[in-house]
């Protein structure tokens, strides 16, 4: 097996076999026991290979701007300093450390996502309970059966129209639990625009995998 060809397995339940390529060009393979992997991804050796070109491409356009955070869809300079905040004007981010940076930055995006929420429940006639901010490796956000709403800290890097469009997704939870044409027609009345959003964040999913800035973030906790 040549190198392009190297896979995790991961053996589930179901009936299906699935390919999943990650940001990092890294290959997964979801299938059942007794499944003949190794030529299902000979198989789909071309899908697999335009997908890691496609985030090598996605990351290589980011390049310029390593070491900087991204924040709301631009690009700050990070500078150390005593204590932590955000200059809109000058795009400079201030940090005593990467913990209370993380810190600094789960309060402000809690607040944003607080309105935005309310905003949207409102016009849905529905409630949420509590809002958490956290750092999950596979989602922007969910929504649990008790009406709890989490979210990705990551999302404070996106541009605010996609930040809405996730809050708006979760919201929608709230009023239909599943992924069915009722939950798709709710969400396309609050964001007409969601298959676009859908596409956007996948590039920016890339971004954030590769960043350096967020892995020190994340590797702090707090």
């Amino acid at each position: 097996m040549s190198t392009g060809d190297r896979f995790e397995l991961r053996i589930t339940s179901g009936r299906n076999a699935r390919i999943v390529v990650r940001p990092d060009c890294s290959v997964t393979v979801y299938s059942p026991e007794g499944f003949d992997a190794d030529s299902f991804v000979r198989d789909h050796r071309e899908w697999i290979r335009d997908k890691q070109d496609e985030f090598r491409q996605i990351a290589l356009s980011f390049s310029d701007y390593e070491g900087m955070m991204m924040l709301w869809g631009r690009h700050y300079h990070l500078l150390e300093g005593k204590r932590c905040g955000i200059d809109h004007d000058r795009l400079e981010v201030c940090y005593s450390s990467p913990k209370a940076l993380r810190r600094h930055l789960k309060k402000v995006l809690k607040e944003e996502i607080n309105g935005i929420a309310d905003h949207y429940c409102s016009i849905l006639g529905v409630s949420h309970g509590r809002i958490s901010i956290r750092s999950q490796k596979t989602r922007w956000g969910s929504c649990s059966s008790g009406g709890n709403l989490n979210f990705n800290l990551r999302i404070i890097s996106l541009p605010p129209v996609l930040i809405r469009y996730i809050v708006v997704h979760e919201v929608c939870h709230l009023k239909v639990p599943n992924h069915s044409g009722d939950f798709w027609d709710h969400v396309g009345v609050l964001y007409p625009e969601y298959r676009d959003a859908g596409r956007d964040l996948k590039k920016y999913w890339v971004l954030l995998e590769n960043s350096r800035v967020w892995k020190a973030l994340e590797d702090a906790g707090g």
